[in-house]
This record gives structure tokens, C-alpha cells and sequence, in this order.
């Protein structure tokens, strides 16, 4: 809309006076400000306006599962459900979806939630959500109007009277100390500016001000404003905007806020590092207090009742803000607002969580988790690598990883090829090999020793030398042919590299994970109750069996742990019926020979454990109909 001919001398009049401060030519000046608006870049004002970012994916839950409480609240929290965390965790309670069950929530009927609000912050380790003017509560512009900038509304970008004002304080100070912001300069210094307090940079505030407003109507500005906004950093999170704000700090969507806590959240609009509710909470409360009086005696907010907090309020919610827990559960929310797949959002945010939760109890640096999940009923496909600075990528599908103990499963198929039986006895003592690199002889990650076992037996505690003694009894040239369908890279002739009988062969993870679904099909369809598959899968008799949580030690599903490299390689490989999962954990620094502590059962296992027990799904049973024709 064309501004009036008041507007035009106004903003001539602007446009004189800082003519008068620059002390240069009106042309020279005239050139300058064309340039500069030339170069505002308008994107941010280009976003859609009154149209809500919901996604239309949902994460589904069923029957007779758990959640973690933490982890469920602050995904519903984060949903792109309008409700509100607490009226969505009400209306499932009473309609007897959940129950409380001590930390966690116990399902009581399949049901399902609206997936993450999509996350319109470009930057790393950034949240934001976009929302339309008329979806603002009123009380937060209007009160953001009443203590930041009274003339907002008449003013056309700046405010000559406030730049009077903090021109005359500046010159008793002799130097900038006040600038006379507006509510339009604030945000072009958000958008396109630095904080340096420099004459030129206060200039380029001015003009692109005017030139917006020019532009805008006032409704665009405040909702550009109220979604550009920084609003602080919290556990390595920055926050851009009210509704991130608003979760961060209140757990709460903007229109549930009560009046005082929006006044705590406009107070950290002058500063959000200076009034940290961590760092400086008793500046903080100061302000907010001088805010609320300010609000109420300007009647912006209501007055009928007193939401004004108490000391022991105040140490609360800052206490409360301060948990690490949370820390961890907002990186895997923000981690996975960012990805793009179809698979179940709700299984990925938990994976990350259970993984990164993993990790943080380590004591070496340098470790990483890598996983891939696939459902192998509808070839749906699932990567997660913990670094995301890295390339995931690659990361994935290139970078290879000894895979130890994991390849025993399909080496003991091999010998079932070939007439072996699980009742079978084998010796377990040394065995020595002739190579043409030396002798050869396995050793044994345990220290328990026993004469003999059977072949089960032999499977079950992950043994060494009794593998090697039947694949030397078969002949290492009879199964060469068969491990080389699985292996494309397996050395020849494996009668001189028998360790890759024990998993010394590098791959990637992605790629291993194809070579585990040919195994399962060939495994269900050969075999089936007989199989290397149904020998282990009760978790209370293998590798895992002094680590299984109780909610999956009653369950039957296929697994092995796998560990190697002296404990730089830890893995998992799991597999419940429809879901095929390997996960690894392992030192990514530079590996100088020492041993570590890490083992696949305290590491890999663990996240497979805590992810299948809270991620809100049943516990498939173990069996092959998915391959049934």
C-alpha cells in the first residue's frame, strides 16, 4: 500500500538527518542506501504465511508395549499435534490407551500420534518452527509492543525520538551505550546484521528498516520477528523463535502460556545469554518481575489473577532445566526432525536416544555408534551413525568394520550343509594350524576351559577352537565355496586365512546387513525350527544372558554379540522375525593396540536392548511366516 504524503516528508526528514551525521554528499549517499537495499535478501519474508507446517507422517504404538515417560512426553511435546503434551497425555489416559506404570507407560490399546513439527532452522544444532501471525498469542506482541517499543504501530521503522534520546545519553557516556531500537531494527540486526556498536552498522539498521516497513505490513514484521527471534541455547540447542522457546522453557505450546510466563519470555529478549535462567536466574527474575508490573499496569495482561512465581518456583524451574536426561532427548528429537524417512519416526528418535544415552556411559571418547534396522516383510530400511558432523553415508556403506563372533551363525549353517548336528560332540582344547605365514592357533575369549561340548553347546558360548576343528574336519577348500556366496572379499584359499572363519573380515555395515538377510531367508526356509536361528534365540542361554533386561528375557527373538580388535569393534546382530537389525559400537580415534573395555553384550546389545523394550512397539514372535509363500 502506497505510503502517504506525511510518510514521504517523514522519512525525507529520516533520510536529511543522517545525511547530516555522515558529513558525505546526498548523491554519494542517495548511491549507498540503493546499493544496500539492493542487497536484502527477502527470503525469510517469502515463507509461507497462515498455513500450519504439520507433517502428515504418524508414528503408531501398540498394545501390550511400554514408553519411556521422559522419552513419550517430550515427543507428544514436540508433535505436530496442535493440542497441547498435557491434554494429548489426559485424553490417552482416559480413554485407556496408556496406563502409568513407574517410569514408563504402559499401552493399553494400539493407537497413534502425529509425527515431529518439521524444523524450518537451516542451521546445526538449531530448532524452529514456523508459525502464521494469527496463530501468535496476542498477549506476546502486544506485550513485546508495550515494553520494547510503545510506537510500534505509528512509527515507520525507527523512532527519531528514541534515537534522539539514546544519541544525547551516548554523548555523556562518550561512547554506545543506548541505540533506540525499534521493534523492526531489532530484527533487521537478527537478520542481516552484527551487535558491533558502530556509527556505520547503526546506519545499514536504519535504512533497511525503513525500507521494510516501506515494504511490510506491521503484522509481517512482528511474525517475522516472533519466528526469527534468537531466544538463547540450551544443551547445545539453539532456539529460533517463540514456539521452540516455548517448549524449551516451559515444556508448553505458545497459547498455554500463562501471562507471567510470557513475560519471563519477552525479559530474555534483551539479552538471552545476560538473563540465562541457568546461569543468572536471579537476573532474570528481576526483570521478569519489573516486565509483568509494566504488562499489568499497562493492562496487557490480565489482572484477575496473579500467575506471579515465588522464590521457591523460581529455583525449581531453573533446577529443572538443568537435566541432562532432557539434554540427550532433545538432540534425538532434533536429530530426527531433520531426516527424511519413511520408516517409523517414533522408532528412529528412539533409537537415536538409546544410542546417544549409550555412548554418553562410556568412558573412552572417540566411540561411536552406527546402526541399521529393516523390516524385512516391507523392505523398509533404517541408518543411524551417532557423528553428525561425519558423513552418514559413508559412514554406512563405506567405511568397513571387523565383524568378529557375528559371522559364527553362518558358519554353523555351512556346517549344517554338510550333515553336522547340534548334539555333535566337539573337543575344545588348542588346535594348531600349519600356514604358509606360520602356525596358527585360536585362542578363547573366556577363561572357563571344558573338555568337549556339542555343537550347540559350542555356538551358544561363542567357542573358538571347536569351529575351527569341525570346518578343519569338513576341509577348509569344501567350505570356501559356500562362505564366498556370503563374502565377495573373503581371502583364498581360506585354508590359509582360517581367523575369517572367526570374523576376521572387514565390511560395512549396510553391506553386512544384506549379507544377513540372505543368511535369514536361506536359514528360515532350510531349516526353520532347526536352524542356527532357533538355537539362538533364548536370549537366557547366550552371550547375552547376564545382560538381557527383564522385558526381553522371556521373549524369543535371534541374536549374537560379536566382539573383536581387542574391543574396538563391539557388535549385535538381532533378528525377531520381521525386523533384522545390526548395530555396532566402536573407537573411531587412533588405535594404538591397547585393549579395550568394551564388549558387543555391554555395548551393541544394550542399545538393541533398551530400544526394542521403550520404542512403543510389541515384541514380534520369532518365526518364518513372513517368508511363506
Amino acid at each position: 500500500m502506497p505510503w502517504s504524503v506525511e510518510t514521504v516528508i517523514y522519512i525525507r526528514n529520516v533520510l536529511r538527518f543522517i545525511f547530516i551525521l555522515m558529513g558525505t554528499s546526498f548523491l554519494a549517499f542517495n548511491i549507498y542506501v540503493t546499493k544496500l537495499i539492493a542487497e536484502v535478501d527477502l527470503t525469510p519474508f517469502e515463507k509461507i504465511r497462515g498455513k500450519d507446517n504439520f507433517k502428515t507422517a504418524v508414528s503408531s504404538f501398540e498394545a501390550g508395549s511400554f514408553v519411556d515417560r521422559e522419552e513419550f512426553e517430550n515427543y507428544l511435546l514436540f508433535s505436530s499435534d496442535s493440542r497441547s503434551m498435557d491434554i494429548l497425555l489426559d485424553e490417552l489416559k482416559r480413554e485407556r490407551y496408556l496406563s502409568e506404570d513407574k517410569n514408563s507407560y504402559l499401552l493399553e490399546k494400539d493407537f497413534e500420534i502425529e509425527g515431529l513439527f518439521r524444523n524450518d532452522c537451516e542451521d546445526l544444532y538449531c530448532f524452529q518452527y514456523y508459525m502464521s501471525f494469527a496463530n501468535i498469542p496476542a498477549d506476546m506482541w502486544k506485550g513485546l509492543i508495550g515494553v520494547e517499543d510503545n510506537r510500534f504501530l505509528t512509527h515507520k521503522g525507527i523512532d527519531l525520538k528514541s534515537i534522539l534520546r539514546a544519541i544525547i545519553i551516548d554523548i555523556k557516556e562518550m561512547k554506545m551505550v543506548q541505540g533506540g531500537s525499534t521493534i523492526t531494527q531489532q530484527l533487521v540486526k537478527n537478520l542481516y546484521l552484527t551487535n558491533e556498536k558502530k556509527l556505520s552498522r547503526k546506519l545499514k539498521e536504519i535504512i533497511i528498516s525503513i525500507y521494510l516497513e516501506y515494504k511490510y505490513e506491521k503484522e509481517m514484521i512482528l511474525e517475522l520477528y516472533f519466528n526469527e527471534i534468537y531466544w538463547g541455547s540450551m544443551y547445545g540447542l539453539r532456539m529460533k523463535g517463540i514456539y521452540t522457546a516455548s517448549l524449551f522453557y516451559f515444556k508448553k505450546k505458545p497459547h498455554t502460556l500463562n501471562p507471567y510466563e510470557t513475560a519471563i519470555l519477552v525479559s530474555m529478549l534483551k539479552g538471552p545469554s545476560y538473563y540465562n535462567p541457568v546461569r543468572h536466574v536471579n537476573r532474570l527474575k528481576q526483570r521478569a518481575n519489573i516486565v509483568y508490573e509494566k504488562l499489568k499496569e499497562k493492562s496487557l495482561t490480565p489482572i484477575v489473577k496473579s500467575f506471579q512465581w515465588d522464590d521457591e518456583q523460581w529455583s525449581r524451574w531453573s533446577e529443572s532445566l538443568k537435566s541432562e536426561t532432557r539434554a540427550k532427548i532433545l538432540k534425538s528429537l532434533w536429530w530426527t526432525s531433520t531426516e527424511k524417512s519413511d520408516y517409523d519416526e517414533y522408532d528412529r528418535y528412539i533409537l537415536k536416544h538409546k544410542a546417544i544415552k549409550r555412548l554418553g556411559e562410556i568412558k573412552y571418547e572417540n566411540v561411536a555408534f552406527k546402526g541399521v534396522i529393516k523390516n524385512l516383510q516391507t523392505q523398509k530400511q533404517y541408518g543411524f551413525y551417532s557423528k553428525y558432523e561425519r558423513d552418514k553415508e559413508k559412514a554406512l556403506t563405506s567405511e568397513p568394520h571387523q565383524i568378529g563372533s557375528t559371522i559364527k551363525p553362518i558358519v554353523y549353517g555351512i556346517f549344517q550343509d554338510f550333515g553336522k548336528k547340534w548334539s555333535d560332540s566337539v573337543d575344545t582344547g588348542p588346535i594348531e594350524l600349519k600356514l604358509i605365514s606360520g602356525t596358527w592357533s585360536p585362542r578363547e575369549a573366556s577363561k572357563k576351559e571344558i573338555e568337549s561340548a556339542t555343537l550347540k553347546t559350542a555356538l551358544l558360548m561363542s567357542l573358538n577352537r571347536p569351529l575351527i576343528r569341525v570346518a578343519n574336519e569338513i576341509g577348509f577348500d569344501k567350505i570356501e565355496p559356500f562362505l564366498a556366496e556370503y563374502f565377495e572379499n573373503l581371502q583364498k584359499p581360506l585354508a590359509e586365512y582360517p581367523a575369517q572363519l572367526l570374523g576376521a573380515i572387514e565390511i560395512p555395515i549396510s553391506s553386512y546387513l544384506d549379507i544377513y538377510e540372505k543368511f535369514i531367508r536361506k536359514s528360515c526356509k532350510t531349516y526353520k525350527e532347526n536352524s542356527v536361528i532357533d538355537v539362538l534365540s533364548d536370549p537366557t542361554i547366550t552371550t547375552i544372558r547376564r545382560v538381557v533386561g527383564k522385558s526381553l528375557k522371556d521373549m524369543r527373538f535371534f541374536g549374537k554379540t560379536g566382539t573383536t580388535n581387542q574391543g574396538y569393534d563391539n557388535w549385535y546382530v538381532s533378528f525377531d522375525g520381521v525386523n533384522l537389525g545390526l548395530f555396532w559400537v566402536g573407537y573411531e580415534g587412533k588405535r594404538d593396540g591397547d585393549e579395550l573395555k568394551l564388549y558387543g553384550s555391554t555395548t551393541a546389545f544394550k542399545v538393541f536392548n533398551d530400544f526394542s523394550r521403550d520404542k512403543g512397539k510389541r515384541f514380534n514372535e520369532l518365526n518364518c511366516e513372513i517368508f511363506n509363500d
